[in-house]
């Protein structure tokens, strides 16, 4: 299987000083998108992935600590008169720890596009988790692990191996490639990418068996905006409450202009 380009944002999506000023920091690019993977990819230029190296790479940002404090928020890149470090909650996951690292990274990358450089704002934590994302799973590297045939299992071997969480994983494979995913939280759609909120009654009864306890495989037609198309879908339970699970949609029967194919980069 190839995978299929998803429409790029583009410029005109952002507006934010962080957007221009991240754009200007990877050469003037198209879309805030190909900004972050080129910074990205310049930075972990050497640095053992997967999964990625965070000491390495906080090393080569200049930061002078990563520790750990009992903090109500996640975590924060703190400046003092040595420069900045980066503080994290002592009550995070390992996964979600890693996540807020290179979240904070990310802001640290910032920092080095200038003078008062842009240290709040939506577009800029939106710009940090899109650098947490390149930096835990860079693209090269995710789809070369993720393979031609995406699965729901795969999605749990790639978290693994990525050392990130369930949920980063499977939007990374939405992001990067033509899937589609949703989770199911105490009977609801908790997130999803690339479906409707109302999928949760389309796929009633596969929701209740994976919730019970079973791995799906199946196929299926669903129909959003008038156009019904068949899926390849795959339900996973996590953990044993029976209250939560993970679903993968994977698109079939697309013709030659639809063809699935990766996501394409520009230089």
């Amino acid at each position: 299987m190839t995978y299929r380009s998803r429409k790029s944002k583009g410029t005109a999506a952002w507006s934010s000083a962080a957007a221009r000023r991240l754009l200007a920091l990877a050469g003037h690019q198209d879309s805030v998108e190909d900004a972050v993977r080129i910074v990205t990819s310049r930075l972990l230029e050497g640095i053992p992935c997967p999964p990625t190296d965070l000491d390495v790479l906080a090393d080569r940002l200049d930061i002078n600590g990563i520790v750990s404090e009992d903090i109500l928020i996640s975590g924060e890149l703190r400046k003092d008169s040595r420069g900045f470090s980066i503080v994290y909650s002592s009550h995070l996951s390992a996964s979600r720890l890693r996540f807020t690292i290179a979240h904070e990274l990310g802001h640290a990358i910032m920092e080095r596009t200038g003078p008062n450089a842009p240290r709040s704002g939506r577009e800029l934590e939106r710009i940090c988790d899109m650098f947490a994302a390149e930096i835990l799973m860079p693209r090269t590297a995710f789809l070369e692990a993720l393979g031609d045939t995406p699965s729901i299992r795969k999605v749990f071997e790639l978290a693994r191996l990525f050392e990130a969480s369930l949920i980063a994983t499977l939007r990374r494979c939405c992001d990067l490639a033509d899937l589609a995913a949703f989770s199911i939280e105490n009977g609801k759609v908790g997130w999803s990418r690339g479906v409707s909120k109302n999928i949760a009654d389309e796929v009633a009864s596969i929701m209740q068996r994976v919730l019970e306890g079973e791995w799906v495989t199946t196929n299926v037609f669903l129909g959003w905006g008038g156009v019904l198309r068949e899926w390849h879908l795959e339900g996973a339970p996590v953990g044993g409450e029976g209250n939560y699970a993970l679903f993968l949609l994977v698109p079939l029967r697309v013709g030659p202009e639809n063809s699935v194919k990766r996501r394409s980069t520009h230089p």
